[in-house]
């Protein structure tokens, strides 16, 4: 996935008229499920025992590999912003079988 879109010459979303009743995404319950993973991912950050990849990926994020709050390993793709003091959560997922190992094993 990139990192940046044009959307200078972009047309309207073709979609929005095959739906026969608008969508509601942002009830409660999806807030409260994305506010779950987030609190989970930044958990990861403080994890003394986490692994950082050594390389960036081909948009220049890093990836964290570690355990969060809940006990779950968990992969964090990530971007730090210094000059802004920030950490910028792209994506995060439970690590896989071969990623637990290579956390586990470190």
């Amino acid at each position: 996935m990139k990192n940046h879109y044009d959307f200078s010459d972009a047309q309207l979303n073709p979609y929005a008229n095959l739906l026969r009743s608008k969508l509601r995404i942002m009830d409660e319950g999806v807030l409260d499920y994305f506010r779950e993973i987030f609190e989970e991912s930044r958990s990861v950050f403080e994890d003394e025992a986490a692994l950082l990849a050594s390389d960036l990926d081909s948009e220049g994020y890093r990836v964290l590999l570690g355990a969060s709050a809940k006990g779950n390993v968990v992969v964090v793709r990530h971007l730090c912003r210094e000059s802004e003091d920030t950490i910028e959560i792209s994506s995060t997922r439970i690590a896989n079988q071969l990623e637990c190992k290579n956390y586990t094993a470190r």
